[in-house]
């Protein structure tokens, strides 16, 4: 990864926060198979994957449909209000930098890498499914002792949780900070520290 990277961003909903996340820490005690699920590309240095969204979601108040593009990159984001090309480093959640908009950080602010295939499944049907991203993650690029772990992220359609599972965790160097969500409005978000040195999972619920 370069040291500096660039955020890209194409045009997208204008999203405005009226509630944030309630977030709890727990143990891991499911994963998921996604054989069979569809594949969005290989794990590598400086890449961006992308699918839209096959149910109606709302993220921090505001409505995602099956006509926008849930996009992700392999330095560790999420990004729910418009395509990222490259990762972006901040200082802090919550931020209101329009670079960085309304995200989903599992590795943020370091230089790692997606180190296998980014697959997706959905389980369940309408209106209980379940829309699941897997794929391994490693805090840095050539560091053989960084941290790392399966990541796996699932987007619930009945309750609109979000729920970030770290597991196969391993490694001891290079710790990504901020890991968390943020609204973009600098005010709502949550930070949750460091990348988990073991299998930890986060469920965000939303507030009213």
């Amino acid at each position: 990864s370069i040291l500096l990277e660039i955020l890209l961003q194409t045009p997208s909903p204008v999203f405005s926060a009226p509630w944030n996340y309630t977030v709890t820490g727990m143990a891991v005690t499911d994963t998921t198979d996604v054989s069979g699920g569809n594949l969005l590309g290989s794990g590598g240095d400086e890449i961006t994957y992308g699918a839209n969204w096959p149910f109606t979601c709302s993220v921090f108040g505001d409505t995602l449909t099956t006509g926008h593009v849930l996009s992700m990159n392999s330095n560790g984001f999420f990004r729910f209000d418009a395509f990222i090309s490259l990762g972006a480093r901040f200082g802090s959640i919550p931020t209101s930098n329009p670079l960085y908009g309304t995200f989903l950080s599992y590795g943020g602010n370091t230089d790692g890498a997606t180190s296998t295939n980014v697959q997706t499944i959905i389980s369940g049907t309408a209106p209980n499914r379940v829309w699941i991203w897997k794929f391994g993650y490693r805090t840095h690029l050539q560091d053989a002792n960084a941290y790392k772990a399966t990541v796996e992220v699932r987007f619930y359609e009945n309750t609109q949780q979000i729920r970030l599972l770290f597991y196969n965790t391993s490694g001891s160097q290079h710790p990504a900070n901020h890991i968390g969500i943020n609204a973009g409005d600098g005010i709502f978000g949550s930070y949750l520290g460091y990348f988990p040195a073991q299998d930890t999972c986060f469920l965000f619920t939303p507030g009213v």
